[in-house]
C-alpha cells in the first residue's frame, strides 16, 4: 500500500503528467499517472479547459477510484486516441462509480473499456456513472465497453445517467457511436447504453440524445422497483416548465435481452416520456432483436410512450424484432405515440438502419443455443398469446413445417429435448 501511495505521489509532483490546473494538456502513459488524474481532480481541480490524452494502452490491476465525483466532477475533455483500458474494477457501496464518476461540462471520446466490473450504488456505468450538463455541451463519443455494471438507480453500460437541464443557457449531452456487450443490473433505470436519458428546460434548450450506438447482452431491473429497463436506455425523459426540452433515441441497435421483475421493458427503452409543453422525447430509426420480458408493460421497442400536460412522445420508423413474454404485452409500445414501426407480427419488414437478423437455429425460440424445454414452454406460450415471437425465433420455431409455431411443435421440441425424436 506504501509503495502504491508514494508512486501516485511521484506522479503527482515529479512526472508532470498532471500539470498546474488551467494548462492545456495532460498525457496518460501509465496506470499510476490514470490513477494520479483521478487523485488530481479529487483534491479540487477539475480540469476545465484541459484536454487529456491516453498514449497507450492500460491493464488495472488494482480497484480504481472514479475520475470526479458529484462534488468535483471531470470538466475536461479525454481523449483516448483509440487505446483500450482493461480490467477496471470499481466496488464501493457509494454512488458515481465507472471510469469516470462524474462529468459536468466534459467530454471523452475515442476510448475502449475492457473486461470491467462495476459494483455500486446509484449512478452506475463503464465509461461515466453520471454526465451531466447545465449550459454548454457534454459528450460520450465513440466509446466501447465490455463487462458488468450492478447499481441501484441510474445504471447503464456505458453510462448511469446522461442529463441536460438548460436554465436560460442552451445545454446539451450527447451519447453517440458507442458500443456495449455485458450484463447490467439495476432496481430502476437500467440500460444496455444509458440507465435513463433526461432533458430538463426552465427556460432556453435542453437536449439529450443517444444515437447510433448498439448493445449485446443482459439488462435486469430488480428489486424494490424492479422497472424501466431497456436494450439502450432503461427510460429517456424530457421535462419543460418553459423553454424546450428533447430526449430522444436515435439509430441505435439492440441485441440485449430485457427484463424488468414487475414492469416497463423494452427492446429499445422501457419508458418514453415527455411533460410540459415544449418537451419532447422520442426513439426514431432503431432497432430491437433482445427478447423482452416483464410482468406488465412489456413492449417490442419500448414498454410504455406516454405524455403529460402538452408534452409530446414517440416511437417512430423503428422495429421491434424480438421475442416478448408477459401478461401485458405489446408488438411495439403501449401508447398513443406509436407511428410507422414494423414488429415481427407484419410480414415485409423494412430496416431503417442496417441490421443482421439473428439465426437461432431450429427449434431455438429463445436464442440460448439450445433446443429444450424452454423453447417448448415459449412456443406454448406463444400459441396462447402470452408471448410475440421474434423474427428469429419465427423461424426456428415452426419445426414441423405447417407454417404455423403452435402446440405441435411444442410438443416435438419437448420429444426433441426428452431424446423421443429428431427435429
Amino acid at each position: 500500500m506504501l509503495k502504491k501511495f508514494f508512486a501516485l505521489l511521484f506522479a503527482l509532483l515529479f512526472v508532470g503528467a498532471i500539470p498546474a490546473k488551467g494548462a492545456e494538456a495532460v498525457y496518460i502513459n501509465t496506470e499510476t499517472e490514470l490513477a494520479a488524474l483521478s487523485l488530481r481532480v479529487m483534491s479540487g481541480d477539475s480540469m476545465e479547459g484541459v484536454e487529456v490524452y491516453l498514449t497507450s494502452d492500460l491493464a488495472l490491476a488494482e480497484p480504481f477510484i472514479p475520475i470526479g465525483n458529484a462534488d468535483t466532477p471531470f470538466c475536461g475533455a479525454f481523449n483516448g486516441g483509440g487505446h483500450t483500458v482493461k480490467g477496471l474494477r470499481v466496488e464501493r457501496a457509494e454512488g458515481y462509480n465507472g471510469l469516470f464518476g462524474c462529468i459536468v461540462g466534459g467530454s471523452v471520446k475515442g476510448l475502449s473499456v475492457e473486461d470491467a466490473v462495476i459494483l455500486g450504488g446509484d449512478y452506475c456505468g463503464i465509461i461515466a456513472g453520471r454526465i451531466y450538463c447545465y449550459g454548454g455541451y457534454s459528450s460520450i463519443v465513440d466509446c466501447r465497453a465490455t463487462g458488468t455494471v450492478e447499481g441501484a438507480c441510474y445504471v447503464g453500460g456505458i453510462a448511469g445517467l446522461a442529463l441536460s437541464a438548460a436554465h436560460g443557457v442552451y445545454a446539451e449531452v450527447l451519447v453517440s457511436s458507442c458500443d456495449f456487450s455485458g450484463t447490467v443490473k439495476g432496481d430502476i433505470y437500467v440500460g444496455g447504453i444509458c440507465g435513463k436519458a433526461e432533458a430538463i428546460s426552465t427556460a432556453s434548450r435542453a437536449e439529450s440524445r443517444v444515437e447510433n450506438s448498439e448493445s449485446r447482452g443482459k439488462a435486469e431491473a430488480l428489486g424494490k422497483y424492479g422497472t424501466m429497463v431497456g436494450g439502450i436506455c432503461g427510460a429517456i425523459g424530457a421535462k419543460s416548465n418553459g423553454g424546450s426540452s428533447i430526449a430522444a433515441v436515435n439509430k441505435c441497435l439492440s441485441y440485449l435481452n430485457s427484463v424488468a421483475e414487475k414492469a416497463a421493458a423494452g427492446g429499445i427503452c422501457g419508458a418514453v416520456g415527455s411533460e410540459g409543453y415544449g418537451a419532447q422525447a422520442w426513439v426514431d430509426s432503431s432497432v430491437a432483436f433482445g427478447s423482452v420480458g416483464a410482468l406488465a408493460l412489456a413492449g417490442g421497442v419500448a414498454g410504455r410512450c406516454e405524455m403529460t400536460d402538452r408534452g409530446v412522445s414517440a416511437v417512430k420508423g423503428s422495429v421491434a424484432g424480438g421475442n416478448v413474454v408477459g401478461s401485458d404485452i405489446y408488438p411495439v409500445a403501449k401508447g398513443d405515440g406509436v407511428e410507422n414501426c414494423f414488429s415481427s407480427e407484419d410480414g415485409d419488414i423494412v430496416y431503417p438502419i442496417e441490421a443482421e437478423v439473428p439465426d437461432y437455429g431450429r427449434g431455438d425460440l429463445n436464442g440460448d443455443g439450445k433446443t429444450d424445454n424452454l423453447d417448448a414452454v415459449l412456443c406454448l406460450k406463444y400459441d396462447s398469446g402470452l408471448a410475440i415471437l421474434g423474427v428469429a425465433a419465427k423461424r426456428s420455431a415452426d419445426v414441423n413445417g405447417d407454417g404455423v409455431a403452435d402446440n405441435l411443435d411444442a410438443a416435438l421440441i419437448l420429444r426433441y429435448d426428452a431424446g423421443l425424436n429428431e427435429l
